[in-house]
């Protein structure tokens, strides 16, 4: 009878440690290792990468990483003392982190690299010209939606944006017409699977309740 109730608890102990789901290793993306200046990989269509994400405009609007104190425009830089005055330039009011922010205009996307999925947890958002943009997040699989979220921004300070998109292989960007930019800064998100990605960590009970299930056995063996 002994015996029998030590091997219920070593079974217990290892399906519920089984369970229980690693908490994953959360990364950051603040696009401020970028030493442009001025801006870094500024497309329109053409695949921007960047630690490991590819970002692409969808052809509609530009795509890349900025640095506010100037607007890149064509092939040039306009400082951004330039804009003292005028309505909205949420590039520089969308800094979280700084120096850099991600421009992202029209319909833009991003994607993991090898065709990963990945989680996009949250993340700051703002308008880049007009005050009351809205912007739809929708979170694909297999090119099938199953995540959308839309959000109201302002040019005036970052909306942090908390989208919880799960277990995705795309994440699109869909700017309304009063504002077809958007500056992004600061998203947390968890790679999945990719080589040198970060890997999860058990939780503590799981160790716990995995020890729990090793003792049994231990003690179920020495009573033999």
């Amino acid at each position: 009878m002994i015996k029998k109730h030590l091997a219920l608890i070593v079974a217990a102990g290892f399906a519920t440690a089984l369970s229980v789901q690693a908490t994953p290793v959360l990364s950051t993306l603040n696009f401020d290792d970028v030493n442009s200046p001025g801006y870094y990989g500024i497309s329109s269509g053409a695949d921007v990468v960047y630690d490991g994400m590819v970002w692409n405009s969808g052809g509609n609007g530009d795509v890349g990483i900025i640095d506010p104190n100037y607007y890149y425009s064509g092939s040039s830089y306009t400082p951004l003392s330039a804009f003292a005055g005028q309505a909205g330039y949420g590039y520089a009011n969308g800094l979280v982190s700084g120096p850099n922010v991600m421009d992202l205009g029209g319909t833009s996307s991003m994607k993991a690299q090898g065709g990963y999925t990945f989680d996009l947890y949250s993340g700051y958002f703002t308008a880049a010209w007009n005050d009351n943009t809205s912007v739809t997040f929708v979170g694909y699989l297999n090119n099938a939606q199953i995540y959308s979220d839309t959000i109201i921004l302002n040019t005036e300070s970052p909306t942090l944006v908390n989208l919880n998109f799960v277990g995705v292989d795309k994440v699109s960007f869909l700017n309304g017409a009063n504002d077809p930019f958007i500056a992004a800064d600061d998203l947390v998100f968890n790679l999945n699977g990719a080589p040198g990605a970060p890997a999860s960590t058990p939780e503590p009970g799981t160790l716990a309740l995995a020890g729990l299930g090793i003792a049994g056995l231990v003690a179920a063996r020495r009573r033999k």
